[in-house]
């Protein structure tokens, strides 16, 4: 979404000929209490306006910011829930690897008998899009691809899960989203816990319709499972709600969402 600033630029006119001035900043930004503020910049909780920290939103009774970086509690230590974990109430930190294409390095951790990365994958390629078509979403959230592109964008040893490896994934977490959603994320409907340091970060999706969803509301994952209908592969959602597949997945042509990438 253009900012605020920029926007407002238009001249007065114009403005006013579609309503309002209220009415008029109401529709180009959300309001706090009775203040307007930025949604790329900022986010609003309990009537208060608060810049975001390295692009996230976050709770300011559990969690701080310093240097731009994100720190969030576990029990009374500090951590940063990008390259830690608090299992249990203990900080742990989350192993690494670089992928050779691009010496992009990702987290990652072990999840029951499975190996996960730890965050979404990053690496550019053809047919690929960042949400909003803003190249910082992608910095954030990962980069969205379609499914015949997502076939073949893990890195070296690793590969996109298929229905079995994610069903391992939800047995593990016991059907709780929660289990695997971020902690430091302000999802619009609900609080994650992140216990394994699975790290889901709601990075929404783009449909073939030609519009982008649930930024803030939902992860989306290919599975490399191809759907019942033609041209279609399942996705895995994870959000406040409730685990869900979709029966005959979105459009492998058409559709761009998140990957996560499992250890072979």
């Amino acid at each position: 979404m253009p900012k605020l600033y920029i926007l407002l630029a238009l001249p007065a006119s114009i403005l006013l000929g579609c309503g309002s001035y209220d009415e008029v900043r109401s529709f180009l930004a959300k309001k706090c209490g009775s203040d307007y503020y930025d949604i790329e910049e900022q986010f609003c909780q309990n009537s208060q306006i608060y810049d975001k920290c390295g692009g996230f939103s976050y709770d300011p009774s559990n969690q701080k910011c310093e240097n731009n970086s994100l720190f969030s509690k576990c029990e009374n230590e500090w951590y940063n829930p990008f390259s830690q974990s608090c299992i249990n109430n203990i900080v742990e930190n989350k192993e690494e690897f670089t992928d050779s294409r691009d010496n992009k390095t990702y987290k990652y951790v072990t999840i029951g008998t499975q190996i996960w990365m730890a965050e979404n994958l990053r690496y550019e390629t053809t047919n690929t899009k960042c949400y909003d078509n803003n190249p910082n979403n992608c910095k954030i959230y990962g980069i969205l691809y379609d499914w015949n592109t997502a076939e073949n964008a893990c890195p070296l040893g690793w590969h996109l899960p298929n229905d079995t490896e994610w069903f391992t994934l939800i047995s593990f977490a016991g059907n709780d989203d929660a289990k695997l959603m971020a902690n430091h994320v302000f999802w619009l409907s609900g609080k994650g816990t992140d216990e394994f340091g699975f790290t889901a970060l709601p990075g929404g999706y783009y449909r073939h319709e030609g519009y982008f969803l649930n930024i803030e509301e939902e992860a989306v994952f290919w599975s490399a499972d191809e759907g019942h209908i033609a041209g279609s592969a399942h996705v895995y959602h994870i959000s406040p709600l409730s685990w869900v597949r979709e029966v005959d997945g979105l459009y492998i042509n058409n559709s761009w969402v998140n990957v996560r990438c499992v250890k072979n």
